[in-house]
């Protein structure tokens, strides 16, 4: 599933499997928040032949949906949202079912 929608396998060319094209991680100012510069960067991958991302950034660093959609609108790049949570001080978080059905409806929506 890309964040425009169903592609078939055949669809997925060239593939970068672990990105980060958006994100905010203000404890270390690492921020890459602009959705244009983003696609403008990504032609040059899309201009190489690429077709498809596999973006990685998870809840904890802030992803942006919507800034994902522009970036793939604009380029005609695939690019596929990955489920990702992020430790805290080291200690994968247990979580009930109710918790995990939350998270993933969460993580579908654009």
């Amino acid at each position: 599933m890309t964040v425009r929608g169903l592609i078939e396998s055949e669809e997925m060319g060239i593939t970068l499997p672990h990105e980060h094209l958006l994100f905010y991680h203000t404890p270390d100012d690492l921020v890459l928040s602009d959705p244009v510069l983003a696609a403008e960067e990504l032609m040059e991958f899309s201009r190489a032949g690429g077709k498809t991302v596999v973006e990685l950034t998870n809840l904890g660093l802030r992803r942006d949906a919507m800034g994902l959609r522009y970036i793939s609108d604009r380029t005609g790049v695939n690019i596929i949202r990955g489920m990702a949570i992020i430790k805290t001080n080291g200690i994968l978080q247990i979580w009930t079912k109710r918790q995990w059905k939350k998270l993933l409806r969460r993580w579908s929506r654009i």
